[in-house]
């Protein structure tokens, strides 16, 4: 990771534990293709994203791979998200 990126980082401490921001994760993704931090936004939402397919299909196997979906649609659009919050990207995504 460069300096400057880890320069940028907003990091807050929740409980003890030092969390990164979701958009700095996402700035990460985008400027050096950084493969941790897109694994970072998978494993922070990846229960969002599956807990909303679940609900609306009833189905285990098609919420995982709407899931699969929604993570991959994020990796070709990260750049151009519309507005910086994550969580609500996902799963106005998830239920589309």
């Amino acid at each position: 990771m460069s300096g400057l990126l880890g320069a940028r980082r907003t990091i807050i401490e929740v409980n003890g534990n030092e969390i990164i921001l979701d958009e700095d994760l996402l700035d990460e993704f985008l400027a050096e293709a950084s493969e941790g931090a897109f694994r970072n936004i998978v494993d922070r939402f990846a229960g969002l994203v599956f807990g909303v397919a679940m609900r609306r299909t009833g189905d285990h196997q098609m919420a995982e791979e709407i899931s699969q979906n929604v993570f991959l649609i994020l990796s070709h659009k990260a750049g151009r998200l519309e507005y910086r919050n994550l969580a609500g990207w996902l799963h106005r995504t998830t239920v589309l």
